[in-house]
């Protein structure tokens, strides 16, 4: 699911006579031609030559996913129509019934596809229309499919030799219109170019294979050929012209033709292109020799191109069996993307709760130890503030005796100093008289050493002819004595 996979763009041509395969990969962010194989198939049966295939995509890693089966011009019907519309459903649904009208067969025996060349400002419409029986679609895929590989991309062999003259001749060849002449093995692809677009297409039966020993004799058959076609493009387009022709094909035709003989022969300029000039390459030959024999500039195009091709003619049916079939597969992955985001999801999740009590554990662990710690700590530090209280409070009394001395009067007399411990004081005494019983509570009262002093009663009495006075006094302590000491000093 997850295979990084490699994106050679793969063209596989099958024909009569020759197996073609152009590849082409992304090198610095352009893409070149990286290899080029050719095998002579001319008498194979369709499983010998998918047994072929399948070893050459095995020793060159053909893609499936980046593959493109280029059909010959041969095998296909290829018309330009004017239709009275600009719209594209319209244009395809009178391209239905110009079928019957273009081929022999009914509209259920073939594939068609088409291409708008241009819309005129009367609201028409020039169209490409290229027609293919489905039993030729059918072989090639059968082919290909034995082979292991499968595809959803089946292009024109002429759009990908126009696609090579776009990256080859790069704008050099001058004017809106030129003719195009492929020479392969067994034919020749004739194509009249205007605007960028193939107006015009014949395949002429005529190629390297029917050069015997005189170049001159093959090169007239050549120019006849051309002619005829010529005049054939004359009679449909009469107000257009046509001042150049460009060839290109096998590398023997380097060798062939004579451009300057070929110019008197048609009366018209006349380029020849090898076809590989300008085209950017890492290319190797299985053999050489074999490949000066035919032509690969619609599949050098096609994949220097691939995927942005105009003519696609893989069956309709196929296309939506394959789109159903890509749609499940997107469905199944995404469920799976899906289950697995919430298996990791919920992993976490668990993962974290885990974490967590394991940590709360531990810190319980903890917390116990240091609460056995704190207990004890707490233990030390009540028996260590009791013994500081009783510290203190053992000298309250005598701080006390100390104090009360300072206050008292030479005419009282104390019988009794009784002390709770904590926050009272009771005097008991006689006095000489009533007067100083109530002076010396206002003593203590002004010491700040006591709060709300009270005399609870002050009895008089006679003793010896003397008169004295009994009193018990209540002395609520206002603070702690060595406060109110240091408070006093």
């Amino acid at each position: 699911m997850f295979k990084k996979r490699n994106k050679k763009i793969s063209v596989i041509e099958i024909g009569k006579d020759w197996l073609k395969i152009i590849q082409a990969q992304l090198f610095s962010k352009e893409k070149k031609i990286s290899k080029v194989v050719v095998e002579k198939i001319s008498g194979l049966s369709d499983d010998l030559i998918s047994e072929r295939l399948k070893n050459i995509a095995k020793a060159e890693d053909i893609n499936p996913r980046y593959l493109c089966l280029c059909v010959p011009h041969t095998q296909t019907t290829v018309k330009s129509i004017e239709l009275p519309s600009t719209h594209e459903s319209e244009i395809r649904n009178m391209l239905d019934l110009q079928i019957g009208k273009q081929t022999p067969f009914s509209r259920e025996e073939v594939i068609f596809d088409h291409e708008v060349l241009n819309i005129s400002e009367e609201g028409y419409s020039k169209v490409l229309l290229v027609i293919i029986h489905k039993d030729i679609v059918e072989r090639f895929l059968g082919i290909i499919h034995g082979a292991g590989l499968k595809t959803d991309n089946i292009g024109l062999s002429s759009e990908g030799l126009l696609k090579w003259a776009e990256i080859t001749c790069q704008g050099k060849i001058g004017g809106d219109s030129f003719v195009l002449a492929d020479i392969d093995y067994d034919n020749c692809d004739f194509e009249v170019v205007h605007e960028k677009h193939i107006i015009f297409s014949r395949n002429i039966s005529f190629g390297m294979a029917d050069f015997s020993d005189s170049k001159d004799e093959w090169r007239k058959r050549f120019a006849e050929q051309i002619n005829h076609c010529l005049y054939a493009f004359q009679n449909e387009f009469p107000e257009k012209e046509v001042p150049k022709l460009v060839i290109t094909g096998a590398d023997r035709v380097n060798e062939i033709i004579s451009i300057e003989d070929l110019k008197k022969d048609l009366n018209m300029a006349v380029d020849l292109i090898p076809q590989f000039k300008n085209v950017p390459e890492n290319r190797e030959f299985r053999d050489d020799e074999l490949s000066k024999e035919v032509s690969y500039p619609e599949l050098i195009g096609m994949a220097l191109t691939y995927p942005e091709h105009d003519i696609n003619l893989i069956p309709q049916e196929l296309l939506l069996e394959r789109e159903v079939k890509e749609r499940g597969k997107n469905l199944f992955l995404l469920g799976t993307y899906i289950f697995l985001l919430i298996l990791l999801g919920s992993t976490l999740f668990l993962g974290r709760i885990y974490n967590r009590e394991r940590y709360l554990n531990q810190l319980q662990s903890k917390f116990g130890d240091i609460k056995q710690k704190v207990e004890k700590l707490e233990n030390m530090t009540a028996k260590i503030e009791i013994i500081e209280t009783r510290l203190k409070e053992r000298d309250y009394s005598l701080n006390l005796m100390h104090e009360i001395h300072g206050l008292i009067s030479p005419d009282i007399h104390l019988t009794s100093l009784v002390y709770d411990g904590k926050t009272q004081l009771i005097l008991r005494g006689t006095s000489k008289n009533t007067s100083e019983v109530f002076k010396f509570v206002s003593s203590l009262e002004e010491s700040g050493l006591f709060i709300n002093v009270k005399a609870r009663y002050a009895t008089k009495r006679s003793e010896e002819d003397k008169e004295l006075t009994d009193f018990e006094i209540v002395c609520p302590l206002e603070m702690p004595l060595g406060n109110n000491m240091k408070e006093k000093k």
